[in-house]
């Protein structure tokens, strides 16, 4: 994995604090998504972190549900992107 760029925490935490929700939608992998979201506070206690073919799985009120916790979006398409949206 790369290193974050030093000014990533700082930004993440002034928009959480703004009140906006951050989420991180990627083509890594799991773990990576994990790993990097946890280093610069995108993926928080309780938060959820799922794999773009189980996310486009998911109905509606399956989508409804996981939502307001999900975090990080991991080997996601162009149509998970705009499903989340």
């Amino acid at each position: 994995q790369d290193p974050l760029r030093p000014d990533v925490p700082d930004a993440v935490r002034a928009c959480q604090q703004a009140g906006i929700t951050v989420r991180m939608v990627t083509g890594d992998n799991i773990d990576t998504a994990r790993a990097i979201a946890r280093e610069c506070g995108i993926l928080t206690e309780g938060g959820l972190a799922l794999n773009g073919p189980e996310f486009r799985a998911m109905s509606p009120q399956e989508l409804d549900a996981v939502l307001p916790r999900l975090q990080v979006l991991a080997r996601s398409s162009p149509t998970d992107k705009h499903t989340l949206v």
